[in-house]
């Protein structure tokens, strides 16, 4: 079924390339909590996901809000002191090819994972849920 996210949930360090490219655009972070950084990447790595099948399907508004979510998410990483990956830096979170209900069932589950780590803390988690995730 679902790996665990912790298994799968990648290295975000000082020297990270979301912390290197922050730092170069001028955001001089200060790494506050990088395992929340992790867990929120990978919903926005997951949103991208979600909007490239929804494009490539034609549900052009779906995929536009899902792109902003995948904004709103980024934001959250920057008061974290990141910097969310972008399209082209996203591993395929989501099973590729899937059919799209199968695809918003995996997105549904990356949040509701997401929801229970523990890295999050209640306003985020606050935050997700009205992300509708």
């Amino acid at each position: 079924m679902f790996s665990h996210m912790s298994e799968e949930r990648p290295l975000i360090s000082p020297r990270s390339p979301t912390y290197e490219r922050a730092r170069r655009e001028g955001d001089q972070p200060a790494p506050v909590d990088s395992t929340a950084v992790a867990v929120l990447a990978r919903l926005v790595e997951a949103e991208h996901g979600a909007v490239r099948a929804l494009r490539d399907a034609g549900f052009e508004d779906e995929a536009a809000a899902h792109e902003q979510r995948a904004g709103k998410l980024g934001a959250m990483i920057g008061e974290l002191g990141g910097s969310a990956p972008r399209p082209e830096e996203s591993r395929g979170i989501l099973t590729r090819g899937a059919d799209l209900d199968r695809m918003r069932r995996e997105l549904a589950a990356e949040y509701t994972q997401a929801a229970s780590d523990t890295a999050l803390d209640e306003e985020q988690r606050s935050q997700l849920a009205a992300l509708g995730g």
